[in-house]
């Protein structure tokens, strides 16, 4: 199955949904997306919902994406992004989350829309 997301403008955020097969190369693909996408829209907080995602990372593929494929330009790491995963998935998201925010971004992993949405729009910095 090949993989996409749609972009949806919320005024406040944009939401990026994800389908398909997530693999190291589309999370890098998605990371730039977004920066691109919020330096174009002037936007800096995205939830991103990846509850549609077929497969997981591993753990070195995991830990590649926030140290290695990112965009790493400072604008990057001053996004508010809130993942959106499922809850059976909780271990190994927790570890992306704990890579990523190590790294300099500024990203948490939910499985409650709702939390992550109101964690997006709040001045909370964790």
């Amino acid at each position: 199955m090949p993989f996409n997301f749609n972009i949806e403008d919320k005024k406040e955020y944009l939401v990026f949904k994800l389908d398909g097969v997530r693999s190291r190369r589309t999370n890098a693909e998605v990371a730039e997306a977004i920066r691109e996408t919020c330096t174009k829209h002037n936007c800096n907080r995205v939830l991103v919902d990846a509850l549609a995602l077929e497969s997981r990372l591993g753990v070195l593929d995991a830990h590649a994406g926030p140290t290695t494929d990112f965009p790493r330009d400072v604008a990057s790491k001053q996004i508010k992004v809130a993942v959106v995963d499922r809850k059976e998935f909780e271990s190994g998201f927790r570890f992306f989350e704990t890579v990523a925010r190590n790294a300099g971004y500024f990203l948490r992993v939910f499985f409650d829309r709702e939390a992550a949405v109101t964690w997006l729009l709040s001045e909370e910095t964790y």
